[in-house]
């Protein structure tokens, strides 16, 4: 015969403390919201390989400003904002800059590796993300979270 739970909340935990029997409660939304983006190209020319970002968050402004260095595999590189997105619920903002080849059929690329320069402008509403995510390509190369002031 078998006694016990198979499964399930026992009512529990593992001290032998009551539990209330339900999951954690789901974060809460927070209010902020992403209002708007801007993107542009800053600098670029040949170089050596390498993934560069730096983050700064404006509290007062409410933005969020990256600027970064991709790379390409030739002198026809660009790069693009291609997704920025803010989730609420994990209180996160997430921006992927992706590198591509941008020429005309007949145009000839120098086969070096060129770095590209970009600046992000991200603005919010309600406050600033409490963490933020940059990709290139879709690897994360970077995560910052604001400063925040602790002195009263």
């Amino acid at each position: 015969m078998l006694t016990g739970c198979l499964g399930g909340d026992s009512g529990e935990d593992e001290d032998g403390n009551e539990t209330d029997g339900g999951e954690d409660e789901p974060p809460e939304e927070t209010d902020i919201s992403l209002s708007d983006t801007e993107f542009e190209i800053v600098g670029g020319g040949g170089g050596t390989r390498s993934d560069e970002v730096s983050v700064d968050t404006d509290e007062e402004g409410l933005t969020v400003t990256v600027e970064g260095t991709l790379t390409g595999n030739n002198s026809c590189y660009t790069a693009e904002l291609e997704s920025a997105e803010y989730d609420a619920v994990e209180d996160v903002f997430d921006a992927n800059v992706r590198s591509f080849e941008d020429r005309e059929e007949d145009e000839m690329c120098a086969q070096v590796i060129t770095e590209i320069e970009y600046r992000l402008v991200a603005s919010f509403e309600g406050g600033i993300p409490g963490r933020t995510v940059v990709e290139h390509n879709n690897e994360a190369v970077a995560e910052a979270v604001p400063d925040v002031d602790t002195e009263d």
